[in-house]
């Protein structure tokens, strides 16, 4: 719909359901409805070109995808668009699993004009709790190269919004072997995490709050070692589910992603409404940064994406300039993080969040200028209600 804003669309390669979606449009009363041919792909596409509709209904495949494009559509309209899917797989659990990923619901195909129309209306008249509930934002930090201290932005991030901003906060780190945050954090590891990757049927609310490590009051930490020997693939759709879950919980959802095989980058970073990418001003450094925004590029359309420039001490020989380092990557960083060894290893020391141990480092304050880009300016408390809170307990 060119020049303006849909209030609904509607996506399907299946003609026979486009005449029945055309059918049922055409006495919802709704104005600007489209029916386009296309599926959840089509959707986001449309949704990165600046639409926001009220109503998205998407034709939808079974599987491990399903939940990944759902989920992504809702991240993506920032949970402000009601998602109806349409599809032929008759289980309960898939239902259940497309509910908790974003879905306002689930309808069989062939679906009727009246049951299109049913579930319509029944969701319009929910669509601010249906709003709240996806409100969520996913922040994904990913490294470049190896050893730049993307994990340790990661805990920085979930650390000031959960514990300066108070907001509900899920921080993951999804390698399992060797990931660092539950070390860093000075908690014990735990098998929470890979058992609701495992068994995804099982994650509920309880189910997190069993699972996760919970640091101070707002920060719910789900981390694991586990052995080296065992063969770990992440499920698309248990990935889904997850992040779904969290999202009933959450206001902020930080993921900690690794570089190795074996990781589905491309429908992770779907989820994200921000992705922050941390590269090195170094030939390898700004090969692999390229990489990963044309990845996030192609995966990501909808969210923002933030580069930041490591000031790691390398070999004259390997030093690249900024302007070098710009131009090679088309965009400015958004800032440089500065190498504060002291910061860093004050907070290894204490085991202990680089804002919360060494509190005015320069690493603390570059850290907290990423969330106000994230999440705004904090909110300050002004006098007058300060000096009303204080009559009220005189």
């Amino acid at each position: 719909m060119v020049g303006g804003q849909a209030r609904l669309l509607a996506f399907t390669s299946d003609e026979a359901q486009a005449a029945l979606l055309r059918q049922a449009l055409a006495g919802s009363g709704i104005p600007r409805a489209e029916v386009r041919p296309g599926n959840a792909e089509a959707a986001l596409q449309e949704i990165g070109a600046g639409q926001r509709p009220d109503f998205l209904i998407v034709d939808i495949e079974a599987g491990e995808t399903a939940l990944f494009d759902i989920s992504a559509l809702a991240t993506a309209t920032e949970g402000r668009t009601v998602i109806l899917a349409l599809g032929q797989a008759n289980d309960i659990a898939f239902y259940r699993n497309l509910r908790a990923a974003g879905a306002g619901e689930y309808l069989l195909k062939p679906a009727s004009a009246e049951q299109i129309l049913a579930a319509l209306a029944e969701r319009a008249g929910t669509r601010e709790g249906q709003a709240s509930r996806g409100e969520a934002r996913t922040v994904a930090v990913i490294g470049a190269r190896g050893g730049l201290g993307a994990s340790g932005i990661a805990i920085g991030i979930a650390w000031i919004l959960a514990e300066e901003r108070g907001q509900k906060t899920a921080l993951v780190d999804l390698d399992l072997q060797f990931g660092t945050i539950p070390l860093a954090l000075d908690i014990a590891p735990g098998r929470g995490l890979r058992e609701a990757l495992e068994q995804p049927d099982r994650i509920d609310s309880l189910f997190i709050e069993r699972a996760s490590e919970k640091v101070g009051a707002n920060l719910f930490v789900l981390g694991s070692e586990e052995p080296i020997e065992d063969r770990l693939t992440l499920s698309e759709a248990a990935v889904a589910t997850l992040l779904g879950a969290l999202r009933e919980k959450c206001q902020w959802i930080v993921l900690d992603l690794p570089r190795g095989p074996g990781l589905q980058h491309a429908r992770i970073l779907a989820e994200a409404s921000h992705v922050v990418v941390l590269a090195e001003p170094t030939l390898a450094g700004i090969r692999d940064a390229m990489r990963l925004q044309a990845l996030v590029r192609e995966s990501a359309p909808g969210a923002e994406l933030l580069l930041l420039a490591a000031a790691r001490p390398t070999t004259k020989s390997q030093n690249i300039s900024m302007a070098d380092f710009e131009r090679s990557l088309g965009q400015p960083p958004f800032l440089t993080l500065p190498w504060d060894i002291d910061a860093e290893t004050r907070a290894a020391a204490a085991g202990k969040p680089v804002p919360e141990a060494a509190r005015e480092s320069r690493l603390a304050q570059a850290m907290r200028r990423l969330v106000t880009r994230l999440a705004g300016a904090p909110k300050v408390a002004s006098r007058r209600s300060l000096f009303g809170w204080l009559a009220g307990k005189s």
